[in-house]
C-alpha cells in the first residue's frame, strides 16, 4: 500500500508544478500586456507633448511674426505719410511762394506805370528788368519771365515805334544770358535792325513772318532769359495755339491761369526742334552750364497785369513764365529715404509720373505709371485751394477753368521693402 501513496503523492505534486507553470505564463502574459499597454501610453503621450510643443512653437513664431509685421506695418506707413506729406506740401507751397513771388512783378509793373508821368500800356518798360526778373525767378524756380503787353490794331503802328526806340533793356539781357550759357547769343533770324522785330510777328515753316492777322496782339517784351533767336521781343506769343486760350482766359477773367503740361523731344540748345532748343536753353541759363533737355514737362503761367489796383477792369498786360514740374520735386526726401512715386495731373494733358527717392526727382514718362498693388496707400491733393491763398496775398486768383491741377503719391517697391523682413 505504501507505493500507492507515493504514486499518489507524485500525480499530486505533479499536477502542482503543472498549475505552477501556467499561472506563471499568466503573469508574464499579463505583465507584457500591461508593458505593451503602458508603452503605447508613453507613446502617445510623448506624441501629444510633440505636437503641444511644436504647435507652441509655431505659435509662438506667428505671435512674434505678426507683432514684426505690425511694427514694420507702422514704420513704413509712418515713413511714406512723412514723405508724402513733404512733397504734397511742396505742390502747395507753389502757390504760397512760388507763383506768388512772380505775381508780385504784376503788382510791381502797375506801380512802375503809375509813378511814370504820361505812361500809359502797353507804353511800358520797366526800369532795372533783368534784375526784377532774375530775383523773380529765383525765388519762384521759374525758368523765363516775360512782360507781354496787350497791344490792339489801333496801338500796333504807334507800339512797333516805340518798341524799336525803347530797346535799350536788350543790351542788359544779352550780356546776362551770354554769361550764363559762356558763348554768345545767335543773332535772330530776322530782317531786323538791334535784334527786336520791327514789326508784330509769328514764326511761319521757314521762319518769322509779319503777322497780317487783326488784334489784339500779345508781342513779348521784356524777357529774361533773352536769347536772340525765335521768340524776340514783338513775337505774336498768341500765334501758339496752345498758348491762346490761356492768354484770353487771364484777360476775360482777370485771374492767374496755369497752362498746360508741355513736352517734347529731349535734346540740346542746337536741337532742329524750337520747343525742345527753349526748353535746353533755359536750363542751360539755370545750371550755368550747357545741359540738355531731358523730355520732362514744364508748365507756362500766365499772370494779369493791371492799369491801376482796381482788379474790376480789363488787364493792360500780361507775365508770362515757363517753369519745370521737376524742381518742385527735388531736395525734398533725405538722402537716404528710398523714396515715392509722385503722379502729377491735369484734366488736359493727363498724368505724368515721376520717382521722386532723396533729392532727385526722376521723370519716368507720361501716364500714371505706380505699381497698382500701392493703390490703398495714395495720398492727394489738387489746386483748388491755391486760389485762396494768392487771393489773399495778391488780390488774384488761380482760374482752372481750362485745366484742373492734382497730385498723387504712392509708395515704391523699395520703400516697402525696406520695412518688410519677411522673416519670423
Amino acid at each position: 500500500m505504501p507505493v500507492s501513496v507515493h504514486s499518489d503523492d507524485s500525480d499530486l505534486e505533479s499536477d502542482s508544478t503543472s498549475e505552477g507553470v501556467s499561472n506563471d505564463q499568466d503573469d508574464s502574459d499579463e505583465i507584457m500586456d500591461t508593458y505593451k499597454s503602458e508603452s503605447s501610453a508613453v507613446a502617445r503621450l510623448r506624441m501629444v507633448v510633440f505636437v503641444a510643443t511644436l504647435l507652441a512653437a509655431v505659435g509662438v513664431s506667428l505671435a512674434v511674426l505678426l507683432i514684426m509685421d505690425d511694427s514694420e506695418n507702422d514704420e513704413y506707413r509712418s515713413q511714406f505719410d512723412e514723405s508724402a506729406f513733404t512733397v504734397l506740401t511742396s505742390f502747395e507751397e507753389i502757390a504760397a511762394q512760388q507763383l506768388a513771388a512772380i505775381g508780385s512783378l504784376s503788382v510791381a509793373a502797375t506801380l512802375y506805370a503809375r509813378s511814370q508821368p504820361n505812361t500809359t500800356w502797353p507804353f511800358v518798360t520797366l526800369n532795372d528788368f533783368q534784375q526784377r526778373a532774375d530775383d523773380i525767378r529765383l525765388l519762384s524756380n521759374s525758368l523765363f519771365v516775360s512782360i507781354i503787353p496787350v497791344v490792339t490794331e489801333e496801338q500796333r503802328p504807334a507800339w512797333e515805334e516805340y518798341s524799336l526806340s525803347n530797346d535799350g533793356w536788350l543790351n542788359e539781357s544779352r550780356v546776362y544770358t551770354e554769361e550764363g550759357l559762356g558763348f554768345a547769343l545767335q543773332k535772330a533770324p530776322l530782317d531786323i535792325a538791334r535784334g527786336i522785330g520791327d514789326q508784330i510777328y509769328i514764326m511761319g515753316p521757314d521762319g518769322p513772318l509779319v503777322d497780317e492777322s487783326s488784334g489784339p496782339y500779345f508781342p513779348l517784351w521784356q524777357d529774361s532769359p533773352h536769347f536772340g533767336r525765335d521768340m524776340t521781343p514783338n513775337f505774336n506769343l498768341a500765334y501758339y495755339s496752345e498758348y491762346a486760350p490761356y492768354i484770353k482766359k487771364s484777360l476775360e477773367t482777370g485771374d492767374m491761369i496755369m497752362g498746360g503740361l508741355d513736352t517734347a523731344a529731349a535734346g540740346d540748345i542746337n536741337d532742329s526742334d524750337r520747343t525742345t532748343s527753349f526748353f535746353a536753353r533755359l536750363l542751360s541759363v539755370e545750371a550755368d552750364e550747357v545741359v540738355e533737355y531731358p523730355g520732362d514737362p514744364m508748365s507756362n503761367l500766365f499772370i494779369p497785369i493791371f492799369e491801376s489796383f482796381d482788379t474790376t477792369k480789363a488787364p493792360t498786360a500780361l507775365i508770362y513764365s515757363v517753369f519745370r514740374w521737376a524742381t518742385y520735386f527735388e531736395e525734398l526726401l533725405p538722402e537716404d529715404t528710398p523714396g515715392v512715386v509722385v503722379v502729377l495731373e491735369n484734366t488736359c494733358e493727363g498724368p505724368f509720373t515721376y520717382t521722386v527717392v532723396g533729392e532727385k526727382a526722376e521723370y519716368m514718362g507720361q501716364g500714371d505709371l505706380h505699381a497698382r498693388k500701392f493703390d490703398n496707400m495714395v495720398r492727394a491733393v489738387n489746386f483748388a485751394r491755391e486760389d485762396d491763398l494768392l487771393e489773399a496775398s495778391l488780390g488774384i486768383g488761380v482760374n482752372q477753368d481750362i485745366c484742373a491741377y492734382s497730385l498723387r503719391v504712392y509708395p515704391t517697391q523699395e520703400l516697402y521693402d525696406k520695412y518688410h523682413s519677411r522673416l519670423p
